[in-house]
C-alpha cells in the first residue's frame, strides 16, 4: 500500500507483473539477514494476486471460486473477461473475492478449493519467487515451472 503523507487512508496497489514493488520494511529488514543458507523471498502483492496475474491460473481460480460460491464466481467471471489487461483482471479477480464489501470468500476454504481443481490437472504457473525459494532450498536449478 502507499502510505498517504496527509493522514488519510492508505491506497491498495494492484502491480503489473513484471513492476518494480517497493517492499515493507519488515521484508526489507529481513533481506539485510541474507547469506549463503538463508534467503527471503516474495511476491508481487500476495499469493492469491499473484496467481490471477496469470491467465492459466484465472481459468482454475474461477472455477474453484464456482465450486464453492457459484453465484459469486459466476458474476466475477464477467467482470474479470470485461477487464483490459492482466493486471486489471488480476485486481478485479482478488477485489471480487477478498475485498468485497461483505462476506469476503475465506482463504483457507478457497484455498483447498483450488488445490483440488489444481490436482485433478487444471494448468498452474507458479509464481516465480515460489519457483527460486524451491530452488534455493533444493540448491538446484531444474526445477521447472
Amino acid at each position: 500500500m502507499s502510505q498517504p503523507t496527509d493522514g488519510s487512508k492508505a491506497q491498495a496497489l494492484y502491480p503489473a507483473l513484471h513492476d518494480v514493488v517497493q517492499v515493507s520494511d519488515n521484508t526489507t529488514k529481513m533481506k539485510v539477514s541474507e547469506d549463503t543458507l538463508v534467503k527471503v523471498f516474495h511476491g508481487i502483492k500476495t499469493l492469491e494476486y499473484d496467481l490471477a496475474l496469470h491467465a492459466d491460473n484465472r481459468v482454475a481460480m474461477l472455477q474453484a471460486l464456482k465450486e464453492l460460491h457459484p453465484q459469486i464466481g459466476a458474476g466475477l467471471e464477467t467482470v474479470v473477461d470485461a477487464a483490459a489487461d492482466d493486471a486489471a483482471k488480476a485486481k478485479a479477480l482478488f477485489k471480487g473475492m477478498f475485498e468485497r464489501d461483505q462476506n469476503n470468500v475465506q482463504k483457507g476454504r478457497y484455498g483447498q478449493a483450488l488445490a483440488q481443481v489444481l490436482a485433478e490437472g487444471a494448468t498452474c504457473r507458479v509464481p516465480d519467487y515460489i519457483l527460486n525459494a524451491i530452488r534455493h532450498v533444493c540448491q538446484s536449478d531444474e526445477v521447472k515451472s
